[in-house]
């Protein structure tokens, strides 16, 4: 526009400048000639303006680009919350892969959820002293804690009661260990989520000197108010603690909260 602008003037001038030319005579042509150098001095400057406006405008656009390519990789290391039409937030988690038919789709992860965990639910127990003579499929009652944030663990019952409906994480180990009954070579116990067994984990010694320890780990889905245990089987009624060897213990700790 200001090039345009600028050979408009251009041409007037130098229309004006030959009509007063031929009205003056030739003593006043030089006066005029330097004025037309002066016009088409300006006229250079004004292209030179807008060359450098053009190279502006395009290093503004290279810097937007850069900027926005920054802004995607920074999300990316992110969750990224989005509103839906419920009311609630949508995760979507990048760098996580959805199992699907299809090969070629690689989907994002998408869970609901309300919220970041807000609640802390975490306890870690063991036994100090051997259990003996217990009963069939019968809880195991582990009496010290070594922390139980959430309240949830009940060390009366032997029981954890889920405080909040999330995803969560328990583990349990037990010890196949000769105990003063003579017993306790065996040692077979199972976790129940809500009545149901989940998994289990069996230790056995057939030595007196050789001591053996059988776990498992499970994560799983817990609604809130669901009990959550493990549990004595098999032939050997006696289970091996003590406050000195903390082999046989348990477990638990909120991931993350759910619908």
């Amino acid at each position: 526009m200001m090039f345009q602008i600028g050979l408009c003037f251009l041409c007037v001038c130098n229309a004006l400048a030959f009509e007063v030319l031929e009205s003056l005579g030739k003593q006043d042509s030089d006066v005029f000639t330097k004025l037309a150098e002066r016009i088409n001095g300006m006229q250079a400057k004004i292209a030179r303006l807008e060359l450098s406006k053009t190279r502006l405008h395009q290093k503004i656009t290279q810097l937007e680009e850069r900027l926005e390519a920054y802004e995607l990789n920074t999300a990316s290391e992110k969750d990224i919350t989005v509103e839906s039409d419920e009311d609630s937030e949508i995760i979507v988690r990048r760098g996580v892969l959805d199992l699907t038919e299809d090969d070629d789709q690689v989907p994002l992860t998408i869970s609901k959820r309300q919220n970041v965990t807000q609640q802390h639910v975490a306890f870690t127990l063991y036994l100090d002293h051997t259990l003996t003579n217990l009963g069939g499929n019968q809880p195991i009652v582990y009496n010290k804690a070594i922390l139980n944030d959430g309240n949830g663990y009940s060390n009366r019952s032997g029981i954890f009661r889920v405080p909040v409906t999330g995803v969560y994480l328990f583990s349990w180990s037990a010890t196949a260990k000769k105990v003063p009954t003579g017993n306790a070579y065996e040692a077979w116990s199972r976790l129940y989520v809500n009545g149901k067994v989940q998994l289990d984990a069996v230790a056995e010694s057939r030595i007196d000197t050789y001591d053996s320890q059988g776990s498992s780990t499970v994560v799983i889905h817990c609604e809130q108010g669901w009990e959550v245990w493990t549990s004595h089987y098999g032939a050997f009624p006696d289970l091996f603690g003590s406050d000195v060897l903390r082999t046989t213990s348990f477990m638990g700790v909120l991931l993350y909260e759910t619908q």
